[in-house]
């Protein structure tokens, strides 16, 4: 694959041309061609059935807050950001657990 490259030489390894494709899987991420990541962002990761509810709140934990506090520390802590974090955190967290 390139990405943002025109050019039509193959890529050559070992005297053989190797084949060009459009998206692969990386470390559980789909890169394409266009280098965009939409198709891991649209991937249902909550609703998948493949995944335990632990490692979904791992994942939500590990990834999600951290990109959510990201830069916190220089955050003016009030009553209501606080709990506009808490609902917000709350929320997936329902949507994880699949609560009604």
């Amino acid at each position: 694959m390139r990405i943002n490259n025109n050019q039509a030489t193959p890529v050559r390894l070992h005297h053989q041309d190797i084949k060009e494709v459009d998206k692969f899987v990386y470390l559980g991420s789909v890169v394409s061609k266009n280098g965009g990541a939409d198709e891991d962002i649209q991937r249902p990761i909550w609703n998948s059935a493949s995944l335990s509810p632990h490692n979904k709140i791992r994942i939500f934990n590990t990834n999600v807050k951290s990109v959510l506090l990201y830069g916190s520390e220089t955050w003016k802590v009030t009553k209501r950001n606080t709990k506009k974090l808490q609902t917000f955190v709350n929320k997936c967290l329902i949507n994880i657990m699949k609560i009604k």
